[in-house]
């Protein structure tokens, strides 16, 4: 019982860090197929499709703000 001063004791550990980094499987495998799926377009004629489709979006949205304000 005199013996306390003499006792090491070992650093504590973080019980929690463990469990930290711990994914699901199941939802690390959707994650991973989601980001395949928004891969994007593959080929140089797909992209400049998607490129005037997307300027086309652009002028029809500001075209339809111009005749509203007009409209007022």
């Amino acid at each position: 019982m005199e013996n306390y001063y003499k006792l090491i004791f070992s650093p504590g550990i973080d019980s929690q860090s463990k469990f930290k980094d711990h994914v699901n499987p199941k939802r690390m495998q959707r994650e991973v197929r989601k980001q395949l799926e928004n891969v994007g377009t593959s080929t140089k004629s797909q992209q400049a499709l998607k490129l005037w489709q997307e300027q086309q979006k652009a002028e029809k949205k500001s075209t339809q703000v111009k005749r509203r304000e007009e409209e007022k």
